[in-house]
């Protein structure tokens, strides 16, 4: 398994970051900017181990087009059974409908997912196009 790495939404600047270093004894993260915030203000998304299409990485809370399928959807972290066994805290791909529900959370083929966008800075177009609203 690769070393954890995280990307946070600063909801006070209304800002993406790296997180280059997570204190959680004091309840306090590093951006790359060097800059030190709370981990109340911010909202950390895991990176997946996995890029997409265009090789940008892949994390939790990405918008993503499922290009064979042309669907989207959101990268997120859940569960999901293949029917015989339940998979629990792993990447989940939610499909994104029309009525504003998310399909049941399926294992994504990594290798067929492009980003969009993100949950955070694309809330507009969840809204507009899917009459979404993400809560982490």
């Amino acid at each position: 398994m690769g070393q954890l790495r995280f990307r946070m939404w600063d909801a006070f600047l209304k800002r993406m970051g790296q997180v280059s270093e997570l204190d959680l004894k004091n309840q306090m993260v590093l951006d790359d900017r060097g800059i030190k915030t709370s981990l109340e203000q911010v909202r950390l998304m895991e990176f997946s181990g996995h890029n997409d299409v265009n090789g940008d990485p892949l994390f939790q809370g990405d918008i993503v087009l499922q290009l064979d399928q042309k669907v989207y959807g959101i990268l997120d972290k859940g569960s999901f059974s293949n029917g015989t066994e339940l998979f629990s805290n792993v990447f989940v791909f939610l499909e994104l409908t029309a009525s504003g529900q998310t399909k049941a959370g399926v294992a994504p083929d990594f290798s067929r997912l492009k980003v969009t966008g993100n949950v955070y800075q694309q809330a507009d177009f969840l809204k507009d196009r899917f009459n979404c609203v993400y809560h982490a």
